[in-house]
């Protein structure tokens, strides 16, 4: 492996590194899909899997419409946010659309509906073995609502804060510590955010991997 390749970095390069390594997920959930970049990105590196994305926000219908249509029958849409309830939900809704969140308010406050992973796999949403969620604090009420399909899936990138930037954000080291708990180890730091205020590093994407998966089962470096 050249030097370049051992310093490749960002969404792309850990993507393509699982397809390299053998990873070909069937079933990828984007949670917080927002435009469907990443469900773009991923749909694409992996041309044998199909995605469901979920993004409460109507503002972001138009283009996952579009996305579903140049994917045509590999993308799922589901207009509704996940969380630990079924039911309805404040969203708050910020001017950049990007960091809305039910954890925190935003611009405007909107009901929306609100439901477990489990009741929507229960209900008929193809199981995933790879989820993506990225909803700005609301990560562990999420995995919390998916208790049971977490039983599934070998993958989770998770979007993790450096910082309790709001009441229900988890820091890294509580994060890492709750999905220790679930089956999963942190696999590969996908990429990084400093914060505005002083340039601190304050927030990841981090992959997990679930315990025993073939990806970490040789223990070798070279």
């Amino acid at each position: 492996m050249s030097d370049v390749e051992t310093r490749e970095f960002g969404m792309a390069a850990a993507l393509r590194g699982l397809r390299s390594r053998g990873h070909s997920p069937s079933v990828i959930h984007d949670i917080g899909a927002a435009d469907g970049g990443w469900t773009r990105l991923a749909l694409t590196t992996f041309p044998q899997a199909t995605a469901v994305c979920f993004e409460p926000l109507a503002e972001r219908r138009a283009p996952l419409e579009a996305l579903a249509g140049e994917f045509r029958g590999r993308v799922r849409i589901e207009p509704v946010g996940l969380g630990d309830v079924d039911g309805e939900l404040e969203l708050g809704v910020t001017e950049a659309l990007w960091d809305s969140s039910f954890a925190y308010p935003g611009r405007v406050a909107r009901r929306v509906p609100v439901r477990r992973l489990d009741s929507m796999v229960a209900a008929g949403v193809p199981r995933p073995d790879f989820l993506k969620i990225d909803v700005q604090g609301f990560e562990e009420r999420v995995l919390e609502g998916g208790r049971e399909t977490l039983a599934g899936v070998a993958l989770v990138l998770l979007e993790c804060s450096l910082f309790p930037f709001c009441p229900d954000m988890q820091t890294l080291d509580r994060t890492v510590a709750a999905m220790s708990r679930r089956g999963f180890r942190p696999y590969e730091f996908v990429d990084f955010l400093r914060r505005p205020l002083d340039n601190a590093m304050g927030q990841c994407d981090l992959l997990f991997v679930r315990e025993g998966h073939p990806l970490v089962a040789d223990h070798r470096w070279g």
